[in-house]
């Protein structure tokens, strides 16, 4: 297993997909859409935050979308498959074959305009640590403030970012449109620690 000599607060990955327009275009057509939910941790935000469910545990497949979405294991072992919002949205497929890794869970977050995350810490979340959150941005705008450790962090339409979610962070949407990110969560390996550059060792 490879392991961060010191975690990075975040890095670009040079992976995408064919179709990112029509992936966008899929995202904000599922705006209207009644599945979204409420982020269930309330006090770490302020307007409104959703999300809508992509992957995740297949004994929740047919359970109330609140576990869809926010229900964890601890088990690696524990089969992940993909909703039925995933049939909506193709090109998610299209980047989830591109990423060489256990994906585990997988959502669109929604946070409206007006909206901030506050700063808080997601125990565990980088790579030194076995699991790795990505974020690939849909719908964004130059006046989104993302901060992780400190650091001002500008993701554009179309990047794929790794972020060490262990580390505090925060999102404040200045903007006058919904953010939209695609959140994955991975297992570490050999292959996304290729991509996370040259502090990466091997046990």
């Amino acid at each position: 297993m490879p392991e961060l000599v010191n975690d990075l607060p975040f890095k670009q990955l040079d992976i995408g997909i064919q179709n990112f327009d029509r992936l966008r275009q899929d995202a904000i057509n599922l705006i209207q859409s009644e599945e979204w939910l409420d982020h269930v941790n309330l006090k770490d935000y302020q307007g409104s935050w959703q999300v809508l469910p992509i992957r995740g545990l297949a004994c929740h497949i047919d359970a109330h979308p609140v576990l869809q979405a926010f229900q964890i294991s601890n088990d690696d072992s524990q089969l992940y498959i993909n909703y039925p919002t995933a049939e909506q949205l193709p090109d998610v497929i299209d980047l989830f074959q591109n990423l060489h890794c256990d994906i585990l869970s997988a959502r669109l977050m929604k946070l409206a305009p007006g909206a901030c995350i506050k700063t808080h810490r997601d125990n565990g979340l980088c790579f030194s640590m076995g699991q790795v959150r990505l974020h690939f941005c849909l719908v964004s705008n130059h006046n989104v403030a993302f901060t992780v450790a400190g650091k001002p962090l500008a993701i554009q339409e179309g990047e794929l970012w790794y972020i060490n979610a262990h580390e505090p962070h925060s999102v404040v949407n200045h903007s006058n449109i919904s953010r939209i990110h695609l959140v994955i969560d991975c297992l570490s390996n050999d292959w996304l620690g290729d991509r996370l550059g040259t502090q990466c060792s091997t046990r």
